[in-house]
């Protein structure tokens, strides 16, 4: 099948001049819809590639946040610094604070079984003999 615009462009003798002239403006217009429709896929195309690229770089940036926000994490936590001993000595206050922590339940454990001792042989209750010994060893967890 020959191409539409090709076929318009033949001039026909029975046609007269104005019908042929008309034949010609619509070949034009076809012309010129074929380049609009190839300029529109081709801008379609850009904007996809843009689109690709504002994603990957949306996802590096994301990369790069979560990345920042754990070295602060570890920052502030103690286990990375700018010195050689920052990290050895954030580990071992990070143990320090477990074994203060486990070393006061302890101590809790001792004190209340010292309130139940002497709650046993006197008249008050546990919770006031901590109380009059200024112990918060029955306090709620946190």
């Amino acid at each position: 099948m020959t191409d539409i615009v090709e076929r318009l462009r033949v001039k026909w003798d029975s046609m007269g001049d104005m019908a042929n002239a008309e034949r010609d403006e619509a070949a034009y217009a076809i012309i010129c819809l074929r380049n609009e429709c190839a300029m529109e896929v081709a801008h379609t195309k850009e904007i996809r590639q843009q689109v690709a690229d504002l994603r990957a770089l949306l996802a590096e940036t994301l990369a790069q946040r979560d990345e920042a926000k754990s070295k602060i994490e570890r920052i502030m936590s103690g286990l990375e610094g700018t010195c050689m001993t920052c990290e050895p000595v954030g580990v071992r206050n990070q143990q320090m604070v477990q074994d203060i922590k486990t070393m006061q339940d302890q101590r809790d454990e001792a004190r209340r079984e010292v309130c139940a001792w002497q709650g046993a042989t006197s008249a008050k209750s546990f919770r006031d003999i901590a109380i009059v010994r200024g112990w918060d060893c029955f306090r709620e967890p946190a």
